[in-house]
């Protein structure tokens, strides 16, 4: 039986930096993602697109049970885009009229 834990790195594993092209790897691959996504939403007709969000989810429930606060509309707030120069900046602002549950109060 040998124990490995006493036996030296390999040579090949010396000053290698994992962290290497990671972070523009992973802007890319955001980046492709949101776009294919994107692509696909455009040709899905209105009102077809399956919600993805909880805030999406809330107001679709809401609105059937007529209950949707008249101001957000049942989803609970707003999404503030403040997207400029390339960059993509969004952020969520609570509803004051339902405290952000959606529901008329």
């Amino acid at each position: 039986m040998s124990n490995i834990m006493t036996l030296a790195p390999s040579p090949t594993t010396r000053g290698y930096d994992r962290s290497c092209g990671t972070k523009d790897a992973n802007h890319r691959l955001g980046a492709h993602l949101l776009h294919a996504v994107r692509q696909a939403d455009s040709h899905i007709p209105a009102g077809h697109r399956a919600p993805r969000t909880v805030a999406e989810m809330r107001a679709r429930i809401n609105i059937a049970m007529n209950q949707a606060c008249s101001r957000c509309s049942g989803a609970g707030g707003t999404v503030i885009d403040s997207s400029g120069g390339g960059v993509t900046r969004q952020s969520w602002q609570t509803c004051t009229a339902c405290n952000g549950s959606g529901v008329a109060q």
